[in-house]
């Protein structure tokens, strides 16, 4: 889990902190078929406290590593997206505060989910596939005859 401990920044004095943490999600959350997240996600956000809230801004930055969409060779990208929350003490917020604790495992796979590129790419300029004689035109020549 994701926890931040916005007792400890109410008691440092501060009213608003940073903070970078890392997460290894526990399920698949990326949709695009055989795209995988390389190692761990990187959170990084800020907590602004007020009397009874706590705004989260922050972004989440990973690897993705799939296939090529145009060539179908393995392919890696640096993804990253902002999020934000607002947690309350409220009863029945959306994102509670709970024992001075906020979870943002929520907010953070969600900022995951949104940030995955719709196909994964070798390089911007990557010529892809011949459809005729199915040569990687990155490598080669196409081999069919016009």
């Amino acid at each position: 889990m994701l926890t931040i401990d916005v007792n400890k920044i109410r008691q440092s004095g501060k009213t608003s902190e940073g903070f970078t943490l890392e997460y290894l999600p526990e399920r698949q959350l990326l949709e695009l078929p055989g795209a995988n997240i390389e190692g761990k996600v990187t959170v990084s956000v800020t907590v602004t406290l007020s009397a009874k809230d706590a705004k989260v801004k922050g972004r989440v930055s990973y690897k993705i590593s799939g296939e090529c969409s145009r060539c179908l060779e393995k392919a890696c990208c640096d993804v990253s997206e902002d999020f934000e929350a607002e947690y309350s003490l409220t009863p029945g917020a959306e994102f509670p505060i709970r024992a001075g604790l906020i979870d943002l495992t929520v907010p953070v796979e969600d900022a995951i989910v949104t940030s995955c590129p719709l196909v994964i790419l070798c390089s911007e300029d990557c010529k892809g596939i011949c459809f005729g004689c199915g040569a990687n035109l990155n490598i080669e020549n196409c081999k069919c005859k016009n």
